[in-house]
């Protein structure tokens, strides 16, 4: 009767139904045997025969304290209530959602557009499964009715949890098996998962049609949330045209000839607005067009000047003259702020953009009176002063009330590279880079985690120009772009790409056309779009714990992996919370180490082997795996088992299939040993071994043979609350004196020293202090090229 009871809440069936149906199941579970778990393009058919029956559930029952749970059956039960019989011509053309993002506890109109290909007419049902990582969240059902090569178009209404910044993957499928995905965001702040795309058709010629169907499928198909509005201006320092009683002259030209319409500008940031996507507005942070005094009011004694004596300004040739203001002259800053507020005042921006042109001088900068100028710091000062300013507009303005948004272009984005330390502690609100030098995936995922960490966690958006300057036949190549998202994305970044509804960037000049994108490929985007939107939190929240990229936490047999994106190898990334762990599989076999270039299509891997490295404080609740690759990148729950071995505890796994990525996810709790003494022997061991040959250990043994480049012990601890924490390991060091490097989730802490201990029967400890957020961290004891002697090691207790 609980079952019963279970269903009939779920999927909302009479009693007198329900009690019919658990009778059934019941036989069935009792009477048919199972034969294992397929992959499968519908997540229930177990049996793979590419329907849901009575079946199936045999072997959810078989299986179920090894790899299922309520999720398995949730699934069954949808699928098998679909009473699969209608012909394959029936299909779903499209799914989509009436927002990009939704404010928490707000209505959802989720749209289902279905056809018929047949001479029949079709009556059927229209099912929707909308799941939060994998676990159903609500389900709802309609019936339909197409005629004979007709359509039909149903809407459903879900009013989205309260929980904030969570994503949500839409299921719609009819009684055939078919099923299209989209995706929900429920976020109070676009800034948190800034899914940015930009435009650049406001002109004259531009109709209010095309700005819907440019918002319309940004929106739909993409979710993009956010928008830059590049050169919408009429002059970089002059952004609106008006006559000399303030009226606006529209449309202006602007400084490439093209004719910008304000009433097209005006629509199409209203229908963005409309589809809860913030339009930034775009600016230079120090340019100005010729005849800037005469036209603006602007003074040469602003500017940015080569020599002392103030002959030669610093420009930028587009074909037209940009002139360069030092960003740090309180004149200049004054004189743009007051353009920052014509824009926000006459227009519904969400905030603003600033672009830059880079370190164009080399170094060497002066203002008009031949004083040096450091140009980062007048940057940096530039930012944080944009930034009280569109604060104070808040105030001034209740019309302008939530557009403060601030973005700068980190124009060459590195670790160590010019002006961004600077600009990642600015008063930025996203941090954004153009990356230009930094082409390798190792030196992207290396930035990204840096910006992250140097800025508060803020989001990382990258302008990055795929195919830029290859000959590709006029089309972008599949291959290199969906490396490059799969990279990104997988990084906890953003990618900057889409616009103009169905174009795409080639290049920093965003209106050119350089290359298209094939349907192919667009189809693929959506499936992109739909994943990284529905698995935000697991891919982009600032709570996300990095991994190290250290082999020691997983290994695949058979298979070259690498935790930096080397060429040919399956690169790893490892990433995760206190309830779960995240661990990314990117396919560049056959392929370099460069994200810009074009690529090679990967082979397919099937089946491959997998062992994850938990510690053995973990408890696995489920293990999952989603790609955007296939089946709509549902999330399957996926058979695992628990091993131990001589490097240490492990979970079995097998990836069906890796086309150009897969994320694993992991339920688990890691339960913290007694006293917070976690044992070395225990721990996750890397070219190390365990011996009881020496007295006075703690636990069952210690570690030995601890004494070659490389080795490591490796731990999961948790940390209840932020603060600074002493670890201590307890070793013994019979030899000359040694030490070994700490490294804690992925960052080199520095070494510890471990003196000699006169033989290897007397124990002493070497501690550091460690500052940590609270929450599950990977801790590894390491012997670097740079460390020296053996130690046997005890445990690491934290205090």
């Amino acid at each position: 009767m609980l079952l019963t009871t279970y269903i009939k809440k779920r999927f909302g069936f009479s009693l007198k139904q329900m009690e019919v149906l658990f009778a059934l199941i019941l036989f069935m579970l009792i009477c048919l045997g199972g034969t294992g778990r397929a992959t499968i393009a519908i997540p229930a058919d177990y049996t793979g025969d590419q329907k849901v029956t009575l079946a199936d559930f045999s072997v959810v029952a078989e299986n179920w304290l090894e790899f299922t749970d309520t999720d398995d059956l949730d699934r069954c039960i949808f699928h098998w209530l679909m009473d699969a019989t209608v012909a394959p011509e029936v299909s779903i053309q499209t799914v989509y959602t009436d927002k990009s993002r939704y404010e928490p506890g707000q209505q959802s109109v989720i749209t289902v557009i279905c056809s018929n290909d047949s001479d029949s007419a079709y009556q059927g049902w229209l099912s929707l499964n909308i799941t939060h990582h994998g676990h159903s969240v609500h389900t709802n059902r309609q019936g339909i009715s197409i005629d004979a090569f007709g359509s039909d178009t149903k809407t459903f209404a879900w009013t989205v949890p309260a929980s904030d910044f969570e994503g949500y993957l839409v299921e719609a499928w009819l009684n055939n098996g078919a099923c299209v995905v989209t995706a929900i965001d429920v976020s109070s702040d676009w800034k948190r998962y800034p899914r940015y795309g930009y435009v650049t058709e406001f002109y004259s010629s531009t109709s209010t049609g095309r700005n819907t169907e440019i918002m319309d499928e940004l929106s739909r198909d993409y979710h993009i949330n956010s928008l830059q509005y590049y050169d919408w201006m009429w002059r970089h320092e002059n952004v609106i045209k008006r006559n000399y009683v303030g009226n606006i002259l529209s449309p202006w030209l602007d400084w490439r000839g093209a004719s910008i319409s304000f009433d097209i500008l005006q629509d199409s940031i209203a229908k963005a607005n409309a589809r809860a996507m913030a339009p930034m507005s775009y600016f230079q942070i120090y340019l100005g067009l010729d005849d800037y005094e005469a036209i603006s009011g602007v003074s040469p004694q602003w500017g940015l000047y080569a020599d002392t004596g103030h002959t030669n300004q610093y420009y930028h040739d587009a074909g037209v003259y940009m002139w360069l203001f030092n960003p740090g002259n309180s004149n200049w800053q004054n004189h743009l702020f007051g353009e920052y507020e014509d824009a926000l005042v006459t227009m519904n921006w969400a905030g603003i953009h600033l672009d830059q042109l880079g370190n164009i001088g080399g170094g060497v900068y002066y203002d008009y009176w031949g004083g040096g100028i450091n140009l980062v710091s007048a940057l940096g000062n530039m930012l944080d002063n944009s930034k009280d300013e569109l604060d104070t507009l808040e105030t001034v303005y209740p019309e302008v009330q939530g557009r403060d948004a601030l973005i700068f272009n980190i124009v060459d984005g590195g670790v160590g590279y010019w002006a961004v330390d600077t600009v990642l502690a600015s008063n930025v609100d996203v941090i954004y880079s153009e990356l230009w030098g930094n082409y390798t995936y190792g030196g992207v995922k290396d930035f990204v985690r840096y910006a992250r960490a140097n800025s508060g966690g803020k989001a990382v958006i990258l302008a990055a120009y795929i195919n830029q300057g290859e000959e590709t036949g006029g089309y972008f190549d599949a291959d290199s772009v969906l490396l490059a998202d799969a990279a990104f994305f997988a990084c906890g970044a953003f990618h900057l790409e889409l616009g103009d509804g169905e174009y795409m960037l080639a290049q920093e000049y965003f209106p050119a056309r350089d290359k298209l994108i094939g349907d192919d490929l667009r189809a693929r985007l959506r499936d992109y779009y739909n994943f990284i939107t529905a698995y935000e939190r697991l891919l982009f929240d600032p709570d996300l714990r990095c991994g190290d990229g250290g082999l020691q936490w997983i290994s695949a047999t058979g298979y070259s992996l690498s935790g930096d994106g080397y060429g040919n190898t399956l690169w790893f990334l490892n990433r995760g919370t206190g309830t779960f762990e995240i661990f990314h599989l990117i396919n560049l076999l056959g392929n370099d180490n460069q994200w810009r270039n074009v690529a090679a299509t990967p082979a397919v891997q099937q089946d491959i082997p997998v062992k994850l490295r938990l510690g053995p404080d973990a408890d696995v609740t489920g293990v999952y795996l989603a790609s955007p690759d296939s089946d709509g990148g549902i999330l399957h729950s996926i058979p695992y088992t628990l091993g131990s071995d001589s490097q240490g505890d492990y979970v079995s796994i097998t990836v069906p299939r890796l086309e150009y990525w897969d994320m694993i996810y992991v339920e688990r709790t890691v339960n913290p040993p007694a006293n917070d003494r976690y044992e070395a022997e225990d721990a996750n061991k890397w070219y190390v071994g365990v011996n009881t040959d020496h007295g006075g250990y703690s636990g069952t043994g210690f570690v030995d043979q601890y004494a070659e480049v490389n080795d490591s012990v490796n731990f999961y601890v948790v940390i209840p609350q932020a603060g600074d924490y002493t670890f201590t390991f307890r070793y013994a060091n019979g030899d000359s004196n040694g030490d070994r490097s700490l490294i804690v989730n992925g960052d080199i802490q520095g070494d510890i020293n471990f003196n000699t201990t006169g033989n290897w029967d007397t124990w002493s400890t070497g501690t550091r202090e460690v500052s940590l957020e609270p929450g599950v961290h990977q801790v590894t004891l390491y012997y670097g090229s740079w460390n020296s002697g053996a130690i046997n090691l005890d445990y690491l207790e934290i205090q």
